[in-house]
């Protein structure tokens, strides 16, 4: 668990190394009816963390590909088979 200024951020490291990231959201720190978690998601994972990596453009460019981003709203009742 990581405190972040938009909330916090949980890590865990999957099998394969293969990293998932969660950011939650504080709502009393985050302005209501705004599209600031996408703006964030995309920043962060495109943006930032891989930009900054010490690897070739073509590698970054591979990653960039292969990167997935999932965005649900916290009332959502998610089923892993809608993910296609």
């Amino acid at each position: 668990r990581l405190p972040a200024p938009y909330g916090g951020r949980l890590t865990w490291v999957l099998p394969g190394k293969t990293k998932m990231i969660c950011h939650l959201k504080d709502k009393a720190k985050i302005r209501h009816r705004k599209r600031w978690s996408q703006v964030m998601y995309m920043y962060y994972l495109l943006g930032h963390r891989l930009m900054e990596l010490p690897i070739s453009v073509d590698r970054k460019e591979v990653m960039a590909e292969n990167t997935y981003l999932l965005t649900l709203d916290g009332d959502i009742d998610f089923q892993p088979h809608a993910v296609r």
